[in-house]
């Protein structure tokens, strides 16, 4: 193990140092190879130009946010990767303001039992190794906080789930339109695509806010999100037809796509008979 650098003030740590994006990339890489057999470790990068900002991802992220920093009472924020194109983290990431930031964390509480520098990483190692089951724990309080981070507007409406297979499909086109298509689909096709899913869920939370009532406001809502899921699928169609994605993709989201138009469309013929009914 190499010895320690200890440094007065983290937010001037210079043993983070500069680090070129190509270099940034193949260092988080070995990171996204290392997390998934990480059961005691935290592994830092450094991550940012000239300004000592250094990164922890995944599992090493979680290890720090909830076995380090809850005990000190520190506020730790967990942020997605979908800005990145090519290489993306799993579960997320955690920067902090220099490497020594970490270490003094860890030396507080006791939990630094040792530590090694490779190619500018830092690993500290945990003087606990956990279990799969507390990973697992780990990981799913913080998919619990970012699920009441979404949160934001209470939706109540006839067919939750409909809003849930909106939002999923949603949530995957945003991953496969930044990970899985060149710059030029993702901010064309790619772009289409998904401003058609957001557009969808914006409009089941406009109806969720509708006087049910309103038989003029309620059938329009209904065949404005026909009408998106049509060109949604279509729009899916185009890239299977220029290969832009593999067919197991394409098929996995139009399927989810055809099925919240079927769904609409049910809706559609329920609430027409339902205003007939009432007329």
């Amino acid at each position: 193990m190499a010895d320690k650098k200890p440094v007065e003030n983290g937010s001037t740590d210079t043993e983070v140092g500069v680090v070129s994006r190509k270099e940034y990339e193949k260092l988080k890489r070995r990171a996204i190879r290392f997390e998934p057999t990480n059961f005691g470790f935290i592994l830092v990068i450094p991550c940012e130009g000239e300004h000592d900002w250094c990164e922890m991802s995944d599992y090493s992220a979680l290890y720090y946010k909830y076995y380090v920093c809850e005990q000190l009472g520190v506020p730790v924020r967990m942020t997605d990767d979908l800005d990145s194109f090519y290489t993306q983290y799993e579960i997320g990431r955690v920067r902090v303001k220099g490497y020594n930031s970490v270490r003094k964390r860890l030396e507080k509480l006791g939990m630094l039992k040792a530590e090694e520098t490779r190619d500018r990483c830092v690993i500290f190692q945990l003087n606990k190794k956990f279990t799969k089951a507390e990973r697992e724990g780990f990981l799913e309080e913080e998919k619990e906080k970012q699920a009441n981070a979404n949160r934001i507007v209470r939706v109540e409406f006839s067919d939750p789930a409909l809003y849930q297979k909106m939002v999923e499909a949603a949530t995957r086109l945003h991953r496969v339109c930044m990970r899985r298509m060149d710059k030029l689909a993702s901010i064309t096709n790619g772009k289409r695509m998904v401003e058609l899913a957001d557009d969808m869920i914006r409009g089941y939370y406009d109806m969720s806010a509708m006087d049910q009532n309103d038989k003029e406001k309620i059938m329009a809502g209904w065949h404005k999100l026909q009408k998106q899921a049509t060109q949604l699928l279509v729009e899916m169609q185009i890239v299977a037809s220029l290969k832009l994605w593999t067919r197991e993709n394409c098929i996995e989201i139009a399927e989810n796509i055809i099925d919240i138009k079927n769904r609409i469309e049910g809706h559609i013929k329920r609430e027409s008979d339902r205003f007939k009914e009432r007329d």
